[in-house]
């Protein structure tokens, strides 16, 4: 998590708004993802217009999920950027 901080804050005109990850969770039940529910909740409430994620498999391992998720955010002008980052 230490490199996408890294990133986010190397950015003048991003403003980080916190971690959302549902660690030691399964992600294949949307109900069991607490992190990911405030989540969505944040970018409904207009706190959140971008969310990066390693991957779009880390984002919803669900594809039904995923694909809700996404049109969701879509509706909400919410941006969704993927980074992938090589470990030394």
């Amino acid at each position: 998590m230490e490199y996408y901080t890294a990133l986010i804050e190397n950015q003048e005109s991003w403003e980080f708004a916190g971690i959302y990850a549902d660690e030691a969770r399964s992600g294949t039940k949307l109900q069991r993802r607490d992190d990911f529910l405030r989540m969505m909740k944040d970018c409904e409430d207009g706190k959140i217009d971008m969310i990066i994620t390693k991957s779009l498999t880390r984002f919803a391992r669900n594809t039904v999920d995923s694909i809700e998720a996404i049109r969701r955010l879509k509706l909400l002008g919410i941006g969704r950027h993927c980074y992938c980052h090589r470990r030394d």
